[in-house]
């Protein structure tokens, strides 16, 4: 059996959510889930640069990376324009540095 996986989440990304309507609350929960059993082929993640991800949850963008058993949110905004922005991309980068 694998191991789940731990999830780590910050504020921000925490009251992104809080601010969703209870049902998106839920599909963002589900998937989240999905995640930590290790069901990565099940819900729609992407690759940003390296090892930094971005889960996709309708217009909901979750910037993500994994390391060791951790799975560390750190960005969500609303996607309004067809390419992630830099600015939250390198900020998530930089996060991931300083945890490596």
């Amino acid at each position: 059996m694998n191991k789940k996986l731990e999830v780590l989440v910050l504020d921000e990304v925490e009251e992104y959510i809080k601010k969703l309507s209870v049902s998106a609350q839920a599909k963002i929960a589900a998937n989240i889930e999905i995640m930590k059993s290790g069901g990565f082929q099940s819900v729609y993640t992407k690759q940003l640069k390296q090892a930094i991800r971005e889960l996709i949850v309708g217009q909901h963008r979750f910037i993500y990376f994994k390391k060791k058993q951790v799975l560390y949110f750190v960005h969500a905004f609303r996607k309004q324009t067809v390419k992630t922005p830099k600015n939250k991309i390198d900020n998530a980068m930089n996060i991931y540095k300083d945890i490596i």
